[in-house]
């Protein structure tokens, strides 16, 4: 089956031999517009906007295996739906959560429009879950309230909302990343950002976790946790882990999912995010007052330390590495002979220890690249990062409001993620003079970029148009491994 999801009130199941529509479901939360379709006055209307989650997931009360599609409206409303698809001659609804719904009556942070794409995983209190952020525009997020939902994946029932606060103003909380540091098959942390430019990290482990020896920590190796959802919190005594500020002090909104690597040292982790938004009709027009940034955050506290009482660690500008983009080029492809613009990034060393000593003190804790190449042109980062071994494949987006114009240009890097800095390696088919390792290219046509595999390797594809592209090669072949549980 191939699900898909519609502007005119439905996501579709479509046979993917045939191409026969099988099925198709209306959720409760777009009724209310659904008039609109046929009025003479109609205007563009979101539905059913967002794309679908599909997920494996074990239902211990019936000890089998079933297979979940949660769905979400983006810009077509406030909640989000599950139907067990298992058997796609019996599809059926599971559960539907939305601002109206009963398991959102009493929250103090209600539903927004779903932009966030919610994740399916196994949690310590022994069930699997559906994990968002509560989204944009919701009741409740005026006064920079925003939250973490942790809703059963069988039953729909809100299992936890874990809340935070910003600052005056609206907020919203964003798609999150779950990680499962101890390789358990259990989610450990979740981090995600938010409009204001907080980073969040949320303690999954509950209270009764015990800290490995090991770092990085080995399978299982944080130990039981009876407390269960109790004592999933906001980490950090619910302050934000860093806060995201351009060089002149402006609030950069995360709106895409955090990815999460080893730190270098291997101590901790890095978390890598970018900023920007594209919500609003208002967003179409590029901001060049300030430039927008991609992050990466030195974690420390990731061996099951609780850290709800912990004050969150100072990390700003002045105690990161600074990366830029130090020449506008151009380049050909070397298969495919493309002409393309293309950019280079900066690789200054980053000194997270002082003198790059281990055994002294801890002087930088992240690094940052602002986004102001060729100028303050408004560029943006609002889609989802790819890690293809060490190499960070992002998209930006420059938006242009110009109804005439093809309505956005799209550049994609490719970065060292221990660093933010430029690859070692050539990332890309395309070639700069003197055989130059470029850091990102220019995509001229208008839609996003998405990056896919076949017999001949990794390709980035945009609407008539693609591009080779080559992860680090040391990352090639068997990495780890891990042994397959019992539910």
């Amino acid at each position: 089956m191939v699900y898909v999801g519609g502007n005119a009130g439905m996501l579709h199941a479509f046979n993917a031999e045939t191409g026969v529509e099988e099925f198709a479901f209306v959720p409760t939360a777009v009724f209310p517009y659904l008039n609109k379709l046929t009025g003479k006055g109609y205007t563009h209307q979101y539905y059913v906007d967002g794309t679908p989650t599909v997920a494996d997931i074990y239902d211990k009360e019936n000890g089998k295996w079933r297979t979940i599609l949660v769905g979400t409206l983006r810009a077509g409303g406030k909640g989000l739906f599950a139907l067990d698809i298992t058997d796609p001659e019996k599809i059926s609804l599971l559960w539907e959560f939305h601002e109206y719904s009963a398991e959102a009556v009493d929250l103090a942070i209600k539903p927004g429009y779903s932009f966030p794409k919610p994740t399916v995983a196994r949690l310590h209190n022994g069930r699997w879950a559906v994990v968002t952020g509560n989204g944009y525009k919701g009741e409740g997020t005026n006064n920079g309230g925003a939250a973490l939902y942790i809703i059963d994946a069988i039953t729909g029932k809100l299992t936890k909302s874990l809340e935070v606060t910003g600052e005056t103003g609206e907020n919203g909380l964003s798609t999150p990343r779950l990680v499962d540091f101890d390789g358990d098959g259990v989610a450990d942390y979740a981090y995600a950002g938010d409009l204001q430019g907080n980073l969040w990290r949320f303690d999954l482990l509950g209270g009764s976790a015990t800290g490995p020896d090991t770092n990085p920590p080995s399978n299982g190796s944080y130990g039981t946790k009876s407390d269960g959802i109790s004592k999933f919190q906001v980490s950090y005594n619910g302050s934000p882990m860093f806060k995201a500020r351009s060089e002149n002090g402006q609030i950069q909104p995360i709106t895409s999912a955090p990815s999460v690597i080893r730190h270098p040292t291997r101590l901790g982790y890095l978390v890598v995010f970018g900023t920007g938004r594209y919500v609003e009709i208002g967003d179409k027009e590029p901001n060049t007052s300030h430039a927008q940034s991609l992050y990466g955050i030195w974690d420390m506290q990731t061996k099951g330390q609780p850290t709800g009482a912990m004050t969150a660690p100072p990390i700003n500008r002045s105690n990161m590495t600074q990366q830029s983009f130090v020449s506008e080029t151009s380049g050909t492809g070397a298969t495919t002979g493309t002409a393309r613009q293309a950019r280079t990034v900066s690789n200054n060393p980053v000194e997270w220890y002082t003198d790059f000593n281990a055994t002294k003190p801890i002087k930088q804790r992240g690094w940052y690249l602002d986004f102001n190449g060729g100028g303050l042109q408004g560029e943006i980062m609002v889609e989802d990062m790819r890690t293809l071994g060490n190499t960070l494949f992002l998209q930006t987006l420059i938006p242009n409001d110009d109804p005439c114009a093809n309505g956005a240009g799209n550049w994609l890097y490719a970065i060292n993620p221990s660093t933010g800095g430029r690859t070692l390696h050539h990332a890309f088919d395309t070639r700069g003079a003197n055989d130059l390792i470029l850091s990102g290219i220019q995509f001229g046509t208008e839609g996003g970029v998405s990056i896919g595999q076949d017999e001949e390797g990794y390709k980035a594809f945009a609407p008539g148009d693609l591009e080779p592209i080559s992860p680090d090669p040391s990352s090639l072949g068997r990495q780890s491994w891990r042994m397959i549980q019992n539910p």
